[in-house]
């Protein structure tokens, strides 16, 4: 993470300034590998994953493609190490059902997220849900790339925290949304 920070991205340069801000809230005992995470969760795999329960950030082997690429992907699940700590205290094992005792923080990023799920065209929603769906059952996702820049974030309220974050895409149509 010090060396993201420290780099100059030319494509993401914002990822130095999410690495600073998230550097003091990442558990130093997380453990990072490069693994082939179609063997880990089958279908297509993912570009990266967390694992709670192991406290591990794996980025895929097959998507290792320049420093910049692993970078992103780092972030984004670095992200979730951070916000799958707070934020499992107050949603199912989903990702998707807000419980009653969530502080007013909590519920009020609930409340944007939920906005902007139904910001989305009705057939975009249903991609992002099949798409869970199908990872939750080790088939391959279903999302178009138009799909992962923008949409992906309305699959639980961790990917829509992640991809805020890390996401230009994203955070120039967020920027466009009443709330």
């Amino acid at each position: 993470i010090t060396k993201i920070k420290n780099t100059k991205f030319e494509n993401y340069k914002h990822l130095s300034l999410v690495a600073d801000s998230i550097l003091p809230m990442l558990d130093l005992n997380t453990v990072v590998s490069v693994e082939d995470t179609t063997l880990l969760i089958g279908g297509a795999g993912a570009r990266g994953l967390y694992d709670k329960t192991k406290n591990k950030i794996i980025i895929d082997s097959n998507q290792v493609r320049g420093e910049e690429s692993t970078a992103r992907v780092f972030i984004h699940e670095a992200i979730h190490s951070i916000t799958k700590r707070e934020l499992d205290k107050y949603y199912d094992a989903d990702g998707l059902v807000l419980s009653e005792n969530a502080p007013a923080h909590v519920k009020a990023l609930d409340s944007v997220w939920q906005a902007f799920k139904q910001s989305l065209p009705v057939e975009t929603l249903t991609r992002v849900q099949e798409n869970k769906s199908n990872f939750k059952n080790k088939l391959p996702h279903t999302l178009t790339a138009e799909d992962l820049d923008m949409a992906y974030g309305a699959m639980d309220i961790f990917e829509f925290v992640s991809v805020a974050m890390e996401s230009p895409v994203f955070q120039t149509e967020m920027s466009k949304q009443p709330f």
